[in-house]
């Protein structure tokens, strides 16, 4: 049943029905450690439509009066945000399942690694090499959307990749410097193999200078 249930919320990320009729069957069972778990999924949802319903509400305040309107579900806010932290306090590592264990960046709390957004492991914090390690584990795993990566991919340019990472700069020209276009090809090939995921590289790689001599030596063996 669980992965049935997760199958389905891995399908439709965006939708939250899914992720209750989850919760609603985790809640039923005679276990509380999983009627724990329905119970955390449930509060983060409602606290991330609490969240996106105050939003909504300050953008559409016309007069100052109605600046107070989003300061009514405060007090439930707060005691979601509570109850998020107590549920999670000694299960987070063990709801992250084996896959995003190994991945992870283990640091001295479960926070320096992993993102839980409305029940489920949204983001994960990790070394390339671990995400592309456990790529398709990880995403068979929960419904991530973004992968901040603590060092940068060692990935293969060849004339497959090389132009992918090009494409948009529209290098028709092999011969063309690449110093003009200043790509940042690891961003775009992690894209293009992992179409739907959210990346964040390290500092450094946000620097395309750094990328030149790749670069440089992939459009040498190009040309060859």
């Amino acid at each position: 049943m669980h992965a049935a249930f997760l199958a389905s919320i891995i399908e439709t990320p965006s939708d939250d029905t899914p992720r209750l009729i989850y919760a609603d069957w985790l809640e039923e069972q005679s276990d509380p450690a999983l009627n724990a778990r329905g119970e955390f999924i449930r509060v983060q949802v409602e606290l991330a439509q609490s969240i996106l319903l105050s939003k909504k509400e300050l953008k559409a305040e016309t007069f100052p009066g109605q600046a107070a309107l989003h300061h009514q579900g405060a007090p439930r806010r707060l005691a979601l945000v509570q109850r998020e932290r107590e549920l999670l306090n000694g299960r987070a590592w063990g709801w992250a399942g084996k896959a995003l264990r190994d991945a992870a960046v283990a640091g001295t709390h479960w926070q320096d690694a992993l993102v839980f957004r409305r029940g489920f492991i949204d983001e994960i914090i990790c070394t390339a090499a671990d995400f592309l390690q456990h790529a398709d584990a990880l995403r068979a795993a929960t419904p991530l959307r973004k992968a901040r990566l603590t060092t940068l991919p060692d990935l293969v340019f060849n004339t497959a990749t090389i132009r992918v990472a090009l494409r948009d700069y529209r290098m028709d020209d092999l011969n063309t410097p690449v110093r003009r276009y200043q790509p940042d090809g690891h961003l775009k090939l992690l894209q293009h193999y992992f179409p739907g995921l959210e990346f964040e590289l390290p500092p450094q790689a946000r620097n395309a200078w750094a990328l030149i001599a790749t670069y440089d030596a992939a459009l040498r063996a190009l040309r060859g």
